[in-house]
């Protein structure tokens, strides 16, 4: 294996990676309307004090999800660049 090899399998891996943590951004995301939908539905469709008390439940998880997903996008991020930086 050559040098040149070499440094073009380690660039795709970054490319991949890179590549993984955004899709792995948008399923975040996409989770936290999933849940943000669920909170909306139990706020407004219904008029059960249950449902109010899970639809706010659901409107925190939502907010706490787009956070991590937010958090562990940069981690990555940063990540790589140090990565690229030591080469």
């Amino acid at each position: 294996m050559t040098q040149n090899d070499t440094l073009l399998r380690d660039k795709l891996a970054h490319y991949r990676t890179r590549l993984a943590s955004e899709r792995n951004l948008l399923a975040y995301i996409r989770t936290a309307l999933a849940f943000l939908v669920t909170a909306l539905a139990c706020l407004r469709l219904f008029n059960d004090v249950v449902l109010f008390v899970f639809g706010w439940n659901f409107v925190g998880i939502s907010i706490i999800v787009l956070i991590i997903g937010f958090v562990r996008f940069h981690k990555v991020k940063a990540h790589l660049k140090t990565m690229e930086e030591n080469k």
